[in-house]
Parts: structure tokens; sequence; C-alpha cells
């Protein structure tokens, strides 16, 4: 087993998704289970739509939450 020291106050990605409304989706699921998150990167398409690319919004939490919120986002049929 490998011991991992998560730095509580880092944020880390645990959804990404092209469009952003499933990213908000995400978020409310794990705020009812009162994990808090945040959305990055929602306005960056809109930012760089001449370039043609898809860029992900991303979904953040604390690096401590990160497990419980892949599984909590699992549980709910999200692909994390």
């Amino acid at each position: 087993m490998i011991v991992q020291n998560l730095d509580p106050d880092k944020l880390v990605a645990v959804f990404e998704n092209a469009d952003p409304m499933l990213v908000y989706i995400a978020q409310d699921e794990l705020e009812s289970v009162q994990i808090e998150s945040f959305v990055f990167d929602e306005n960056l398409p809109r930012m760089i739509v001449n370039f043609r690319l898809a860029v992900p919004t991303r979904l953040m939490v604390y690096a401590d939450k990160a497990d419980e919120a892949r599984e909590c986002l699992r549980e709910l049929g999200i692909d994390t």
C-alpha cells in the first residue's frame, strides 16, 4: 500500500467534460453530500472558439476529498 501525503489545501480535478452543464450537474451532486467543489475553465471554450478546440470544464475538490467525490460521482453513474 502506498501512503500519500495529500495537501488538504490542494485542489484536484475529479471530473472533466466539454459540456459545462454536465460539470454543474456533478457539482450539484457533490454539494448534496456536503463535498465542496469548484468549477474551473468554464469560460475558456468561448475565449478560444476560433481555434476549434474542445477544452473541458473541470470540477475540482480538495485533495483529501477527491476519492470520496469520485466514488460519489461513480455511484451516480458519472464516469470520472
